[in-house]
């Protein structure tokens, strides 16, 4: 099994004694690897905040609710580079000291979450949806479970309930808000500079593109909503549940798919150790 053969090659107890006691790997599994995450306390993340399609994110401007300008730019003109590195500055900090880094990794207790739910649902197969169902669900778990745990805690009990409520955040987002992605540029679309233009012009702010600056007026920018878990009137169990179905039968369905049993393998090698059931009976969401 992968996880069992990445473990060996690191901790060398493991390669001398073949008769493992699976209950103490199982318990150096869950402090060595598990454990290396980052904690976070708290149960509340940032909404979206720009519109750019798949590229689509929080606020850059806030950290959740907290302003991240420095006073004396406030109702000036300022030069859009001067502006983004300040603030790219100052967001890098916040993330990286509540949840152990800047960009999600292998320590981190943030992941690709924001994204992946973009990105999936920019898919030609949701474009059109405005109601979350299942299968989005499924999609997203499923593509946040290809990250293996390097970029990011997707191994925390807030996962499953957070993507769902992501989705319906997005959902409802990209409805009510302008897509202001450039088609032809996707480089430029995806780039930290366009993502604070983007939120800038869309909050009312006049942009010059010649001279690239900004009449910084803050009165103009809401402040973002947070997507809090405890307030969500959600059953996430019985969600759950249903989702866990849905995968089973599309698992049975497309078992002679190469590419979906690549996947599947490397689903179950996760599963065999987090949860004490067969891995063919639960989906890959990890959040029991």
């Amino acid at each position: 099994m992968k996880l069992y053969t990445d473990f060996s090659l690191k901790y060398r107890p493991l390669r001398d004694n073949m008769q493992i006691e699976w209950s103490k790997f199982e318990k150096q599994v869950n402090e060595n690897v598990f454990g290396n995450y980052h904690s976070m306390p708290i149960e509340v993340i940032p909404g979206y905040a720009i519109n750019l399609g798949k590229f689509s994110c929080p606020s850059k401007l806030f950290f959740n609710t907290e302003p991240l300008w420095e006073k004396d730019i406030e109702n000036k003109y300022i030069n859009m580079t001067t502006l983004m590195n300040q603030i790219k500055k100052k967001l890098d900090h916040k993330i990286e000291d509540q949840y152990g880094n800047a960009v999600p990794n292998k320590s981190s207790s943030h992941f690709l979450l924001h994204l992946t739910v973009a990105d999936v649902l920019e898919n030609d197969k949701y474009l059109n949806e405005d109601i979350i169902n299942e299968q989005m669900i499924m999609d997203c778990m499923i593509r946040i479970g290809q990250t293996a745990g390097k970029k990011g805690n997707i191994y925390a009990d807030t996962v499953f309930p957070f993507v769902v409520l992501t989705i319906k955040d997005y959902l409802k987002f990209r409805r009510t808000t302008k897509n202001m992605i450039e088609i032809n540029d996707e480089n430029l679309s995806r780039s930290y500079q366009y993502k604070i233009i983007t939120e800038l012009v869309a909050s009312g702010m006049e942009y010059d593109k010649i001279t690239n600056e900004v009449l910084f007026e803050p009165s103009k920018l809401k402040i973002p909503h947070m997507i809090q878990l405890e307030s969500s009137e959600i059953d996430f169990n019985d969600l759950k549940k249903r989702v866990q179905e849905l995968y089973i039968t599309s698992q049975t369905s497309s078992s002679n798919n190469n590419t979906q049993t690549c996947l599947n393998i490397e689903i179950k090698d996760f599963i065999e150790f987090g949860y004490k059931m067969d891995a063919d009976d639960l989906l890959p969401i990890w959040t029991q």
